[in-house]
Parts: C-alpha cells; structure tokens; sequence
C-alpha cells in the first residue's frame, strides 16, 4: 500500500467556494486529476488533499483512502477559474476521506520543520501534476499531525 498527495490549487479550481457550497459533498467519494503514477495508484492507497497558494495556508486539508482506479473524465464544474478548463478530458481517481482538517489543517511551514517530510516532492516540485509520492516516513510525519 502507498500514500500520494493530491494537489488542489484555489487559483486554478475554487476547491474552497466548493465545500463552503456543498457540505454534504464531504461524506461522498471525490475524483481528482491524476495525471502520474496511473499504473501505480491503487485502491486501499493512503491519501491526502493539499491544497496549495497562500504560503500561510498551504498543506494538508484532509485525509483519506483511494477507492478506485484512474479513469478519464471530463468534469464540467463551474468551480474552474478558466472556463476553458471545463471541457477537457482528464484522468481522475475517485478518493474518499475520512478526515477533514478544514479548520486546522495540517500546515506545510510545520511539516517542513520536520526531517521525515522536509524532502517531500510536493514541497521540492509543487508545481508537478497529480499525484506526489509519499514515502512511509513522510506519511508518518502527517499522521502525527492530525488532531
């Protein structure tokens, strides 16, 4: 079993207009871009939503579990900043979490302090698509962070 990080970028999709709209959406399965690593994502795969931007806001906003495998999809959501956006098929992996840190997330600035995650891709390469690899120790270090 592996863990990924799977990016949300607000300037790009408004991932936070989205939950504040549709609370219920919490407690179904989500898909998200899934552009690397398809062969190797499985279901039962650890994962967590990080969402990237403002430096005093970036990191983990919630933790969950792949249920699925990559498929294409074109996800018509008025939620993209380029309306262009909208119609382009894309990869996508259904998730579901379980733990929603929306009101105190898991913070890159405290996980860059520790030593097991100080070297995660996410934070050498943000600007990498979907998904970023998480090693045991680096996954070790957001789970002692959750509250």
């Amino acid at each position: 079993m592996r863990a990924w990080l799977f990016q949300a970028n607000p300037a790009r999709w408004r991932v936070f207009d989205y939950i504040r709209e549709h609370p219920d959406e919490l407690n179904r399965p989500w898909t998200w871009s899934c552009w690397r690593y398809r062969d190797e994502v499985a279901p039962g795969d650890r994962c967590a939503l990080w969402v990237s931007g403002r430096a005093e806001a970036r990191g983990v906003y919630a933790i969950g579990r792949l249920t699925g495998r990559p498929f294409v999809e074109v996800e018509d959501s008025e939620y993209w900043t380029d309306p262009a956006e909208r119609t382009r098929p894309r990869w996508h992996v259904e998730m579901r979490f379980d733990h929603w840190l929306l009101e105190d997330p898991i913070l890159a600035v405290e996980l860059r302090r520790d030593p097991r995650f100080a070297g995660a891709s996410i934070l050498r390469t943000p600007r990498f698509a979907n998904p970023h690899p998480v090693t045991p120790a680096q996954w070790g270090a957001i789970e002692d962070l959750v509250p």
